[in-house]
């Protein structure tokens, strides 16, 4: 009986530790990041935040027209995915982003219905 007990605390101390570290690996993209896109050759300056929302990450993404609140914001250690859902004309947009970190340079993609359009974003705190 006492092994089960001490194997049981060992699982669920496993468990805490676990997500704890799980939760210090989104320091990599917690806070904002500056990002010029330039579309029809003009560039505009973007800012992404992204931010820690009840144990998960959700962000916003301001831009020259608006503002907009991310949907399903997920980082696995090695990719920060992300959805802009945005309303334009009477039509419903949505646009995926993929992108790494490394340091304090995020390199990017976002898919639009447009196509495809890479970014590089800096830290902006």
């Amino acid at each position: 009986m006492r092994t089960k007990q001490a194997l049981a605390v060992v699982a669920v101390l496993t468990l805490l530790c676990a997500s704890v570290a799980l939760a210090a690996d989104n320091s990599a993209v917690v806070g904002k990041w500056a990002i010029p896109l330039e579309v029809r050759g003009q560039t505009f300056d973007v800012t992404l935040e992204i931010t820690e929302e009840d144990g998960g990450l959700g962000g916003t993404w301001t831009g020259p027209r608006s503002s907009d609140t991310l949907a399903d914001v997920a980082w696995d250690g090695e990719t920060l995915t992300f959805q802009r859902n945005l309303e334009r004309q009477g039509q419903s947009i949505s646009i995926n982003c993929s992108a790494t970190v490394d340091g304090n340079t995020m390199n990017g993609k976002l898919t639009t219905p447009r196509g495809d359009r890479e970014f590089t974003g800096t830290r902006a705190d």
